[in-house]
């Protein structure tokens, strides 16, 4: 396991050849890729992660090179709503906490922090509005394959699967009494597993047996994992790592 960037980086989103995310650095640290100003997103940063006095820059990390590089805000919107990023980042204040998922070339799934949900096209149409909150609870995590969404829901202990075009859910694992997972976070699926970060380790269901097996394990809690082509990445406490 190689670490590709240390502690204090979250929220990565894939891009051609590698991934952005946000990093937190000391607020007043006079380097270069640091907002400017940086106020409402050091606030999220804050909300986001329960740090003080700390503001956020944007990086990529890059596979041909392996390296890290600083890049602007309007990279990271970009990576992460498309080409309507201003539209975003004017109509939700906390537009770096909310989940974005593209549902097709045309509709993206928008889910705020307190779970409220929406469909909107690439005209900034809304085509439909609900929420995806179990049991009280807001999605952790999100992931869509196929026409499909999957969701974790770390309190509850839950994943459940929507239909991407209905927006039914139309399985649940876990979310009883009994727990089946211990605090899961991120999730990965594709037409024949499931993935979940739950705690030091990442499980996966066989979604023909649904047998449940460990799919790798960590001495830390694991917070995120996606693949990038051949890619896999996990985000742990200490920093993003390639498997």
């Amino acid at each position: 396991m190689k670490q590709l960037y240390g502690e204090g980086a979250f929220a990565p989103l894939p891009v051609n050849n590698g991934f952005v995310f946000i990093a937190q650095q000391p607020a007043g640290k006079n380097t270069a890729e640091l907002t400017e100003p940086a106020q409402s997103e050091a606030d999220e940063a804050k909300e986001a992660e329960q740090t003080d006095k700390m503001t956020v820059g944007y990086k990529i990390y890059r596979f041909d090179d392996q390296a890290v590089y600083p890049v602007t805000r309007s990279v990271y919107l970009l990576a992460k709503f498309g080409i309507n990023f201003d539209n975003y980042q004017r109509d939700f204040k906390k537009y770096l906490l909310c989940k974005i998922i593209s549902l097709d070339p045309k509709h993206q799934l928008v889910i705020d922090p307190n779970g409220e949900a929406r469909i909107v096209n690439s005209s900034d149409e809304l085509s439909w509005i609900g929420n995806l909150c179990f049991n009280g609870e807001p999605p952790c995590c999100v992931h869509h394959d196929g026409g499909v969404l999957w969701a974790t829901y770390s309190k509850n202990g839950a994943v459940v699967k929507y239909d991407a075009a209905s927006m039914h859910d139309e399985l649940r694992i876990g979310g009883g009494k009994l727990k089946s997972f211990e605090n899961p976070e991120g999730i990965w699926a594709d037409k024949r597993s499931v993935l979940i970060c739950s705690d030091g380790k990442i499980l996966r269901i066989d979604l023909d047996s649904f047998e449940t097996t460990d799919y790798h394990t960590f001495d830390e809690p694991v917070r995120n994992y996606f693949r990038i082509g051949d890619e896999e990445i996990v985000q742990l406490d200490s920093g993003f790592y390639a498997l």
